[in-house]
């Protein structure tokens, strides 16, 4: 976490958006440096709200936490919840890459996988809107929730759930090409003077050698 806020602190940065699942909810520690993080390098903390199905309390607050939600738009009984929770998010059979093999996937289900779709949400939107600071992002993001669609949130849960609203955002400006690689630089090789040229340069050589020692 260290490393991300010093990292987000580098001159010249692109805003920052940061994804942390964890279970266990008294993690004094991290919050504090999840709190100086958003204060001081401008980061987006995006954590889950756990798998416990128990109030998600005390988290880091100031983070946006991500409860998940089904298909069928209510919370699945593991998830955490209550006051502290910020919204919803897709977290029940969402198809992930496998470490069988390089080309395997599969399906799996947790609220790290709906504070992985706030995340990208949030990168979203920061890509389209650099100069937001870190704080209005994530009011931006529970702002443009949608409401009240949601069953079985659990006591004190707020009654969102993840959706980006893009109208009329303009395009971030595409990347810059890379620069071309500069021509090889080759030193020509001296030119070959005829044989008749060097002949004649070598005997003037030879006759000042000549004349300097004898007159």
């Amino acid at each position: 976490m260290d490393e991300v806020t010093k990292d987000a602190k580098r001159p010249g940065a692109p805003p920052a958006v940061a994804n942390l699942s964890y279970n266990t909810a008294e993690l004094p520690a991290t919050h504090r440096a999840i709190n100086e993080s958003i204060q001081d390098a401008d980061v987006v903390w995006v954590v889950s709200a756990g798998n416990r199905g128990e109030d998600s309390c005390p988290r880091a607050t100031s983070a946006l936490v991500a409860g998940a939600s089904t298909q069928s738009d209510s919370r699945p009984h593991w998830s955490g919840w209550g006051r502290c929770v910020d919204l919803f998010a897709p977290g029940v059979d969402i198809s992930v890459a496998m470490n069988s093999s390089d080309t395997a996937y599969g399906t799996d289900s947790g609220t790290s996988f709906a504070a992985a779709h706030v995340s990208a949400a949030a990168a979203f939107y920061r890509s389209y809107n650099p100069e937001v600071d870190a704080l209005r992002v994530m009011d931006a993001i529970t702002n443009s929730a949608t409401r009240d669609v949601l069953i079985n949130i659990g006591v004190g849960s707020p009654n969102l759930l993840l959706y980006l609203f893009t109208s009329g955002m303009t395009p971030p400006p595409p990347p810059l090409p890379p620069l071309p690689a500069p021509p090889p630089t080759t030193k020509p090789a001296p030119p070959t003077l005829p044989y008749h040229s060097t002949f004649w340069s070598r005997f003037a050589s030879w006759k000042l050698s000549w004349t300097r020692l004898f007159g």
